[in-house]
Formats: C-alpha cells, structure tokens, sequence
C-alpha cells in the first residue's frame, strides 16, 4: 500500500495552520493571493498522491513526471510559507 502526503498527520496539522493564517489576514488582496497559494499547494499534493497511486498501478510511465511533481510541490510549499511567515 502506497503512502500518501494527504493522509500524513504533519500534512494535515500544516494544512491547518496555513488555513488558519490565511483566514487571519486582514487584507483582502494579500488574503486572495494567500488562498491562491494554498489552493495550488493542495493541488500539487493531490497531483504527488496520484502519481504514487498510479505508479503503485503499475504505470511506469508516470515515474518519469513523479519528479516533476515534486519539485513543483517542494516550490508551491516553499512560496506558501515565505508568504504567511511575511505577514
């Protein structure tokens, strides 16, 4: 059985507090591009899961996008935080 980003308990406690930071911003402009963020972040963790899913299917061609998936994540994450710990 394949593990996945979106059933860690670290993942789902940062999604709650990146949620939380998020909500808590006043402004609305710097609160949209917040969501934004992490409406991509969560996307990019959906997109990690299902590559993982796909290659425990035996797609092997999906190993060869898995890489790009994550570095994609690993940046969306990184945008993300830089963001809220500015604010």
């Amino acid at each position: 059985m394949a593990l996945f980003i979106r059933d860690l308990p670290q993942f789902q406690q940062d999604v709650v507090e990146y949620t939380r930071k998020v909500e808590s911003i006043q402004d609305k402009e710097q609160r949209a591009f917040a969501q934004s963020l992490l409406a991509d972040f969560l996307l990019k963790v959906e997109a990690v899961d299902r590559s993982v899913e796909d290659m425990a299917g035996g797609f092997s061609a999906v190993g060869l996008q898995h890489s790009t998936f994550t570095r994609d994540l690993k940046e969306a994450r990184l945008k993300l935080h830089r963001f809220l710990e500015k604010i």
